[in-house]
């Protein structure tokens, strides 16, 4: 087998190789060129296996020509490969030597690590691990040797036509902290090849099909994308361009999945619908990823523990909560923040209460699904949850929350973000802002009013986030039913540019790629103004705030913990939001919210009950009306 290397290249310039020994080097040397190109991601790659028919090591070259290539020049993206070659005979054509695969378990740790250690303060670029057919064995045994915690620095998983076996996966799959996507095909020819020669393997994750693959082996965190009977895809469908008879198939699934995947956008059923039957991408979980959840009548009795936690009060709560967590030692959390952000209140909590604070990072509608699975099935791991708040509903709806008896929830700003029933308190507000390129458009040129953006000059020079239903449909009710769904129709025709991802959509403002977006948050937009970026904000009336809260389990295995940590973000943790520019909920605040109330500005809140219960006609309505109306 010959050596294991990392490779680094972007669009133009020639793949350089460096030995392991160089892991810090080639992590700076990626973050430079990110930097330098203003790159919409960075990808780190692992390819498969990587043969010669000679009998001779790959090359890095030639692991390139697997496809990856394609998408240096369709998008603006930085790849570090880790490469790990191996000799295989012409007789060991169908070979599948696991134990290389195994091997560069380690090298993968070190450069996720480097990465992560290595990123630019404040940077929204969304690093995205990419494997493509044994290359999955490799982050199987990554996340299966219990240095899972590497991936808390990574945006997403692909794992394109896995050559993994499907017994046992969903285990493994749900050690990796970030939400996995994974490619099936029944018709993968390849995969097919390697069963028949290899039995042992049993069946591959990648051969599969929506029919045929196991509910027991569905993991809670995974997104299952069917690519089955599309024409001509075979194995190395994940990145190529394509040509002949294929191109068609090629080109439908990378404008469904990968293109927005590689740049750093979350799949979503309101932007990833299924195609005619019998072609389909398809999400083999439940319609769990939008908020249209109805409560089962499933529910958790809290723990004696819990319930006494919770009716701590007085002037000693502080002192016994604290106490109490000392002796736990820590807690779990499940968290939609930014790993970067996670990773500053992790080294200040731990700091200010010697407790330590582990966290599974995910999208609000991941985190959603997989407690939901979870504790389904009886598994009540979590302490904490924070989060938006209909996703936060719709858990209480499940009586999965305990509410507590936090002093501080009369600290909260805007008094109606406050449930009734207690059970989640707001910390941090998000205002959804309208972005513009400072370079493209003056804000002396920019819309007064909604109706200002059917001028024709606003043609094809405006878009809108693909997943902000909430956000529509708080709009349309302040206009007036009749009159909003009217002007947003109107909207649609003038050329709406959809994208799917709050941060990637910022990314394209700046980029330049269009110069004026509505619906992204206050705090992305700051971060990278404040960045020297050519970027600033502003809001049409009225202003629209989803709230994110904090929550504590009904079943919380460190409960003095969990509620010493609710009460750390509504007190020290508002403090920290605001160095990230972020909005927190607390009024003693000097935030863009707290503006805007005090000037008696129009805010509409998104209400996390009307949410739910109203999510699938506001859906279809903006998929209609919006999304599946996207010209640009």
């Amino acid at each position: 087998m010959g050596p294991v290397e990392y490779v680094l290249r972007d669009k133009g310039n020639k793949p350089v190789v460096y030995p392991l020994s160089r892991v810090a080097d080639v992590a700076k040397d990626a973050w430079a060129k990110v930097a330098a190109g203003s790159k919409s991601a960075l990808l780190i790659y692992v390819h498969g296996r990587d043969r010669k028919l000679n009998g001779s090591d790959g090359e890095p070259g030639s692991s390139f020509r697997e496809g990856i290539v394609a998408e240096l020049e369709d998008h603006r993206t930085t790849v570090v490969m880790l490469h790990w070659p191996h000799k295989m005979g012409l007789l060991d054509f169908y070979g599948f030597p696991k134990e290389h695969a195994y091997a560069a378990a380690k090298p993968l740790n070190e450069l996720l690590l480097a990465l992560a250690a290595t990123r630019p303060s404040g940077s929204t670029v969304p690093s995205i691990l990419v494997t493509h057919s044994m290359g999955a064995l490799v982050v199987q045994e990554l996340a299966s040797k219990e240095i899972a915690a590497a991936l808390q620095g990574i945006h997403s998983v692909v794992l394109s036509s896995p050559a993994a076996p499907v017994a046992n996966s969903k285990a493994w799959v749900e050690r990796i902290p970030v939400r996995v996507f994974l490619t099936i095909n029944k018709d993968d020819g390849t995969l097919g090849d390697a069963e028949k020669y290899n039995p042992s393997l049993g069946h591959l994750i990648g051969k599969q099909c929506r029919k045929s693959f196991p509910a027991m082996e569905i993991a809670s965190n995974a997104t299952y994308i069917d690519v089955s009977q599309l024409p001509g895809l075979g194995h190395r469908y994940f990145a190529a361009a394509g040509s002949g008879s294929d191109a068609a198939s090629l080109a439908l699934v990378r404008q469904r999945c990968f293109d927005a995947l590689y740049s750093g956008a979350d799949l979503s059923l309101s932007y990833y619908s299924p195609l005619s039957p019998p072609n389909e991408i398809y999400e083999m979980l439940p319609n769990w990823l939008g908020l249209a959840v109805a409560s089962l009548g499933f529910g958790a009795e809290p723990t004696p523990e819990v319930l006494k936690v919770a009716a701590y009060k007085g002037a000693d709560r502080a002192a016994r909560l604290l106490a109490g967590a000392k002796k736990e030692g820590e807690l779990m959390l499940y968290s939609s923040l930014t790993p970067e952000d996670q990773i500053r209140f992790r080294e200040d909590f731990k700091r200010r209460t010697g407790v330590t604070l582990n966290f599974w990072r995910g999208s609000q509608t991941n985190i959603l699904q997989r407690l939901l699975t979870e504790t389904r099935g009886g598994r009540f791991e979590f302490d904490a949850v924070e989060t938006n708040s209909p996703q936060l509903e719709a858990l209480a709806r499940e009586k999965l929350l305990q509410k507590m008896s936090s002093p501080y929830v009369g600290d909260v700003l805007i008094p109606e973000t406050v449930p009734a029933h207690g059970e989640w308190i707001p910390d941090r507000l998000n205002l959804l802002v309208y972005a513009y390129n400072t370079n493209a458009l003056k804000r002396a040129d920019l819309p007064k009013t909604w109706n200002d953006l059917l001028d024709p000059k606003w043609k094809k020079r405006f878009g809108m986030e693909a997943t902000n239903v909430e956000w529509f449909a708080s709009l349309v009710e302040a206009m007036g039913e009749k009159q909003g769904l009217e002007l947003f129709r109107r909207l649609g025709e003038n050329g709406v540019a959809v994208r799917t991802g709050h941060t990637h959509s910022t990314g394209r403002v700046i980029a330049g790629e269009i110069p004026l977006f509505f619906g992204v948050f206050s705090h992305d937009v700051d971060r990278m103004k404040a960045k020297g970026a050519p970027i600033d904000w502003f809001v049409l009336p009225p202003a629209v705030v989803l709230p994110s809260s904090v929550a504590v389990s009904r079943r919380a295995p460190h409960p003095h913990a969990a509620a010493l940590y609710m009460d750390y973000m509504l007190t020290e943790g508002q403090r920290l939001y605001t160095e990230v520019h972020r909005v927190p909920a607390n009024k003693n605040y000097d935030t863009h919210v707290r503006r805007l109330v005090q000037q008696k500005q129009s805010i509409r809140v998104i209400d996390a009950h009307e949410a739910i219960d109203d999510y699938e006609k506001w859906h279809a309505l903006y998929k209609r009306l919006i999304v599946d109306r996207s010209q640009h």
